[in-house]
């Protein structure tokens, strides 16, 4: 066993001891109320051979998993306590995913709490007075007064980066307690304030988002918006908003222009995503190793991408050079 494992690139033997010991850890992680899909993560940051021991002892490898070092820990924390905490949330008026934010700033000790009592645990946050999670917890709640306002087309996801920059408890509660759309007038006006400056380039998403080629997720363009001058005429955030369609297909012509290697890389995923994660590689692992390429290769990989393919799957460990195959 160990020899196939270590005779395959890392990401692929992870995936294929992963569908090994699937039968055996499922039934496990059920009997826990833990869904698979939500464990899988964690069991993706195990080494292989470690997978193994799901094949003999998949008890002893769910019971250990505690024990790991950060952030697994706290990540098997928090998937403990969703049972618990979840079906509280919809009168709290908020959105786990919100919530597992603030138990990633939350301590071992707090986070087994949140499991044994969940109901006090989220007292425990309503009442609190300063600190950070006291903070995460009032940008959860603040959710339910942002996202009926957003312009259509943008999402509670876009503005995210830009609330979790507001670094006073006491401001977030103010916009809470007077109503969202003060918060909403100067992330749009006022751009000196540092929030505004993180919702520049998310809230161009309903004017540009529908120019993207199919496939070609906003989060990915967030990439080739950020490389993109502000104030430049012509190479730059006025001409991509002058004529998108006219400048995204410049940049596919020109590899000089700012944003042309992102631009490159990202508008790949649609011919790459699905061969990826055949072999075990998440998008999110390769992204940077085709950001480490040359505009020439991500063009020649745009009419041929199985060469490309076979040096991505080595995965995070880095892209494999062309000779070494």
């Amino acid at each position: 066993m160990s020899t196939l494992l270590e005779a395959k690139p890392k990401p692929l033997a992870q995936k294929w001891g992963l569908g090994r010991a699937r039968p055996r850890l499922r039934p496990v992680l059920e009997a826990r109320g833990l869904p698979w899909a939500e464990v899988l993560p964690i069991l993706r940051a195990l080494h292989p051979a470690e997978l193994q021991q799901a094949l003999e002892e998949p008890e002893q490898l769910v019971d250990g998993l505690g024990g790991r070092p950060e952030p697994l820990c706290s990540q098997w924390g928090i998937l403990l306590a969703r049972a618990g905490l979840e079906p509280l949330l919809q009168g709290a008026q908020v959105d786990w995913q919100d919530v597992v934010r603030v138990l990633g700033a939350c301590s071992p000790d707090d986070l087994a709490s949140a499991a044994r009592e969940p109901r006090e645990f989220l007292d425990r946050l309503d009442a609190k007075t300063g600190g950070e999670v006291a903070r995460l917890w009032a940008v959860a709640k603040l959710r339910r007064c942002v996202e009926p306002l957003l312009p259509e087309g943008n999402s509670w996801e876009d503005i995210v980066p830009a609330v979790l920059a507001i670094d006073t408890l006491k401001q977030l509660r103010s916009f809470m307690e007077t109503g969202a759309e003060l918060l909403l007038w100067r992330l749009q006006h006022e751009s000196t304030w540092p929030p505004s400056r993180l919702f520049a380039l998310p809230r161009l998403r309903p004017t540009l988002e529908p120019h993207l080629p199919q496939g070609v997720r906003w989060a990915d363009f967030l990439r080739v918006l950020e490389e993109l001058p502000a104030d430049d005429e012509w190479d730059g955030l006025p001409a991509l908003l002058r004529d998108p369609g006219k400048f995204l297909l410049n940049l596919i012509e020109d590899g000089v222009r700012p944003g042309a290697l992102p631009w490159a890389a990202v508008r790949l995923r649609p011919r790459l995503d699905r061969e990826l994660h055949r072999r075990g590689v998440l998008w999110e692992e390769a992204l940077p190793a085709l950001l480490a390429l040359s505009i020439a290769e991500l063009r020649e990989a745009w009419g041929s991408p199985a060469p490309l393919l076979l040096r991505l799957q080595d995965g995070p460990e880095g892209i494999l050079p062309p000779g070494a195959l």
